[in-house]
């Protein structure tokens, strides 16, 4: 899930007492499902004691992260040749894509669009009343999942 501050200028033609323009503030909210089929964790127990886990076993290597710089330069480059005319003739001195695993990004996400609650993010009461309607709206969700399964 994600979501975000909606903020808009509301003006009023003839302005008195009692009638100003002010800013509305909403809280937006959309769920992003992933096409990419994941290992389902929530009933395994953990592999390894994380409190004694060296943090460097965690983090990718510096070989990792060059392969994965490598990568982005020529995913990137192969997406620019596409789309803007005047590089079409650098095609060919990118190499092919290097990562096995490209063609996954290619595959949209599909977002839902949820609800618009009329809360400000920039107060921590607010903030608190949005975290707890989320919490509900995901019980709420995962009970319609559970009940028919084959609908989402």
């Amino acid at each position: 899930m994600v979501g975000d501050n909606v903020d808009w200028f509301v003006n009023i033609h003839d302005e008195r007492i009692g009638k100003h323009a002010h800013m509305q503030h909403a809280f937006a909210t959309a769920a992003i499902t992933s096409p990419i089929v994941t290992l389902d964790a929530s009933t395994q127990t953990p592999q390894k004691d994380y409190t004694t886990y060296n943090a460097e076993k965690m983090l990718p290597s510096i070989w990792d992260m060059a392969t994965v710089a490598e990568d982005y330069a020529v995913m990137l480059a192969h997406d620019v040749i596409k789309h803007v005319p005047f590089f079409y003739d650098y095609k060919r001195l990118i190499p092919p894509n290097t990562s096995e695993n490209y063609e996954f990004t290619k595959i949209k996400s599909h977002v839902v669009p949820l609800s618009i609650i009329d809360k400000n993010e920039q107060y921590y009461g607010e903030v608190v009343e949005i975290m707890d309607h989320h919490v509900q709206l995901a019980k709420s969700l995962y009970t319609i999942k559970l009940a028919y399964p084959l609908t989402m």
